[in-house]
């Protein structure tokens, strides 16, 4: 997976404010086990601040978005119920009575959010932001000799299509001493899966920072967060992209700044995911844990 995310800050007056960014991640599976979809994803924001005072600050936040999922996702197990064993994946290719079908989902979203901030103090802020957002999804499934597989009453189809308007918001609460700080949150927003549709996610956030000693840090990070695709769920049309998704992440990490340039560090993350049962499909779970190591040099600040 590659990110980059740079974003423009200019201070118009000493109340007003503009920020312009762009983000664009690729993500990349071995599409021959995982069952997951490729995925492009970019978006481009602008938002503009206001101080009324020193404590309050108002605002608006624009958010314009594109996604590409193309995936390999006709998969057989080949493990019976019951077995031990960890589930053995192959392309439908290998095996003559299934057809090998290629998935193809783009997204885009359009949000338009109202930005409130209030400080308590120096070291405490509130931030809300409310708004809609909506979503014009496709998908397109071939095979082999780019043949549809897909269809309705009315026979072969070359796509589906749906519209999908809901309300997004971000709220968050932080708080910063010089010997700690922390950040909760809540938010809720449409994304591309991993499975290649666009979802509705609600999710759950705090951050925690505890400066042991002066050149020792410690950071935890708890994430909590739910996922249910758009995608042909409507009350006449139930699938088995309905069920929902959900899942818990926890990161600790300690950090050692061993001159004034050079840093280490090292994270141990844990993470659970639990999707519902399907009407084809049963329940699934799976956890994983991570450790990562990293190092860290601080250039020169520029001027």
């Amino acid at each position: 997976s590659y990110s980059i995310s740079p974003n423009i800050s200019w201070s118009i007056t000493e109340r007003d404010q503009l920020i312009l960014g762009f983000s664009g991640t690729s993500t990349r599976f071995d599409l021959n086990y995982t069952g997951r979809s490729n995925v492009d994803s970019y978006s481009a924001n602008a938002s503009y601040s206001h101080s009324l005072n020193s404590r309050q600050q108002v605002g608006m936040s624009g958010f314009t978005s594109h996604s590409t999922a193309e995936g390999e996702n006709c998969l057989l197990n080949l493990n019976p119920v019951g077995n031990p064993n960890p589930p053995v994946f192959e392309p439908c290719s290998n095996f003559d009575l299934l057809v090998n079908s290629f998935n193809k989902n783009e997204t885009d979203s359009l949000t338009l959010l109202f930005d409130y901030q209030f400080a308590w103090s120096e070291t405490s802020k509130l931030k809300l932001s409310y708004g809609i957002q909506q979503s014009d999804s496709t998908q397109q499934l071939r095979d082999q000799n780019g043949n549809t597989l897909l269809g309705d009453l009315d026979g072969a189809k070359e796509e589906f299509s749906t519209t999908y308007d809901s309300t997004s918001y971000n709220i968050s609460f932080s708080k910063k001493m010089e010997l700690y700080e922390f950040d909760f949150g809540a938010q809720r927003s449409v994304t591309p899966s991993q499975e290649g549709s666009p979802q509705d996610t609600d999710q759950l956030t705090f951050k925690g920072k505890i400066k042991l000693s002066p050149h020792l840090t410690s950071n935890l990070k708890i994430k909590a967060w739910e996922r249910q695709s758009i995608f042909l769920a409507t009350d006449d049309n139930p699938t088995n992209f309905e069920r929902k998704t959900r899942y818990v992440q926890g990161d600790l990490s300690l950090s050692w700044l061993f001159t004034r340039k050079w840093q280490v560090s090292s994270t141990y993350i844990y993470r659970r995911r639990y999707r519902e049962k399907g009407i084809i499909s049963p329940s699934t779970l799976g956890s994983s844990n991570t450790i990562l190591f990293g190092i860290t040099y601080r250039f020169k600040e520029m001027r």
